[in-house]
């Protein structure tokens, strides 16, 4: 599988989402949908930065089985609410973090089956 062959999400359409959507297409992978705090939002988010599809909620991009990978770019207090939704039988992993980090996950994400593991730098 090749990075072409992936099927990316980013959930959050502010700027860190934004660039998350561009740093993923800048190394080709396709980037096939977002989430942002509320549809309308997004829409109009997608509209003006070019993004792709947007997904009514986290619950609906969580059922397309077609996304290979989602990249979280949402505010942090939004972050273990939104891991709890998308976990289920995904594999999940966690980058390093921006300016503020991560923190530690809250024990019910932690004792899912959940694998940690550096994003590469670019």
């Amino acid at each position: 599988m090749s990075l072409r062959d992936i099927r990316a999400a980013v959930v959050g359409v502010g700027f860190i989402g934004v660039a998350h959507v561009e740093a993923l297409r800048r190394i080709g992978v396709v980037v096939a949908g977002v989430v942002g705090s509320t549809p309308e939002r997004a829409r109009v988010k997608a509209e003006t930065a070019g993004l792709p599809t947007v997904y009514d909620s986290v619950e609906a991009l969580a059922a397309d089985d077609s996304i290979d990978v989602i990249h979280i770019a949402s505010p942090n207090y939004a972050h273990a609410d939104q891991v709890r939704t998308l976990a289920g039988n995904r594999l999940m992993g966690r980058g390093e973090g921006g300016q503020g980090g991560h923190r530690k996950l809250p024990d019910d994400l932690l004792n899912r089956r959940v694998a940690f593991g550096a994003q590469p730098r670019l």
